[in-house]
């Protein structure tokens, strides 16, 4: 099996007239900023601070139980859905509190366009609320 460096395909790129994305001018298209998550009194996540760049490609890489998915569900609000979960932080999505009042969750849910396993499974989620 032959394997490709990173920066081979970054030449090749180049040599086909594609352009590279610039990562250190590029602005931040999440924005979290010392978040906290329980479940009850069980505190899932601790003070995270953390950019996702705009046009990028991010993995979260831990062992089971370290807080992956309820991150994630952080960041596109699932966990709203959670009966005794909350946070404490803001997590800016383009500069715009993905929390504030005006924004209901099934109209950011909506407006997000995250991808579900089922619509099923979506729409059971939502009619418990």
């Amino acid at each position: 099996m032959a394997t490709t460096s990173y920066a081979a395909i970054l030449t090749e790129r180049n040599l086909n007239g594609r352009e590279l994305t610039p990562q250190n001018n590029s602005s931040p298209k999440y924005q979290i900023k010392n978040l906290n998550f329980w479940y009850g009194a069980h505190q899932a996540l601790f003070n995270i601070d953390f950019l996702i760049p705009e046009r990028s490609v991010t993995a979260l890489i831990g062992p089971s139980g370290c807080g992956k998915s309820t991150f994630l569900r952080c960041l596109n609000r699932m966990n709203d859905l959670v009966e005794g979960a909350r946070h404490t932080g803001s997590i800016l999505l383009d500069n715009e509190d993905i929390f504030v009042v005006h924004l209901t969750w099934l109209i950011f849910v909506e407006e997000l366009a995250w991808c579900f396993k089922s619509r099923i499974h979506f729409l059971s989620r939502y009619l418990k609320m």
